[in-house]
């Protein structure tokens, strides 16, 4: 019941976000994951990306209510964007994206995801 809260409210949230010599407020429903480069943010879409003044951190105590999980060090993912996931090696695992994009997943946070996707819950 709470998911489903949770996902009603986020139609209404939105990230403020720099491109194409504008800014633009993101809808966080339209975000497939965010990456953190040489100290910048961004955010990507289906099609697009936008930078962002906003940390990784702030982004994911912001949206962990929503979907997004922490899968490395510099990127959190929309598990809502999650199309299929694959082992590699070193116990890392490979997540496709809807829109084709393959994002890598640390093992230090192989927790959070089976969290996110409800495979380890707690009695």
């Amino acid at each position: 019941m709470n998911r489903i809260i949770d996902f009603l409210q986020s139609f209404d949230m939105q990230i403020k976000c720099a491109g194409d010599n504008a800014e633009r407020m993101i809808n966080i429903l339209d975000i497939y994951y965010i990456e953190s480069v040489d100290k910048k943010t961004f955010v990507y879409l289906e099609n697009a990306v936008y930078c962002t003044d906003f940390r990784l951190y702030q982004l994911k105590r912001k949206l962990q209510t929503y979907g997004f999980v922490q899968i490395s060090k510099s990127c959190i993912l929309n598990i809502n964007t999650l199309n299929s996931i694959r082992p590699l090696f070193n116990s890392r695992m490979e997540a496709t994206l809807k829109n084709g994009e393959k994002v890598t997943i640390n093992r230090n946070y192989l927790n959070e995801i089976k969290r996110a996707l409800g495979g380890d819950r707690e009695e």
